[in-house]
């Protein structure tokens, strides 16, 4: 199965997302991308990421048709995205559709973005073993 993680700009949440299912699926894959063109990843977010197992690479991806033709299922990994803004473009989607509310935070609030990496993770473990049924 292939999952795309989704959140606002493909730099924290989702990416985090995407590096945990990856790493801890043996049979599905994940991508991930958002819905406005982000900055570049920080230093403060890939430490955080590595604090907590994973490693965060490449650039913020923006969210595509080709994704969508890609993927079997689409996790918007955020309360700041609501999931009309990916119905609305593509109605036939939309029983593809999760919402995770997870909330944002600065990247200077690094017990924020370490209780948040292990929020995404516990739920990533959550789906990975729904999907592994």
């Amino acid at each position: 199965m292939n999952i795309l993680f989704v959140c606002k700009y493909n730099r924290f949440r989702s990416k985090l997302a995407e590096a945990f299912f990856n790493k801890l699926s043996r049979k599905h894959f994940a991508k991930s991308a958002g819905i406005i063109q982000g900055l570049p990843i920080d230093d403060a977010i890939k430490h955080c990421a590595h604090q907590n197992g994973v490693e965060l690479t490449g650039i913020p991806n923006i969210f595509d048709i080709s994704q969508l033709n890609w993927s079997d299922m689409i996790i918007i990994v955020a309360d700041d995205v609501q999931t009309s803004s990916l119905t609305d473009k593509f109605p036939n989607m939309s029983k593809r559709i999760r919402k995770w509310d997870v909330q944002d935070t600065s990247n200077k609030n690094t017990a924020e973005m370490n209780r948040i990496a292990k929020l995404i993770k516990n739920k990533v473990l959550e789906l990975i073993a729904e999907i592994d049924k």
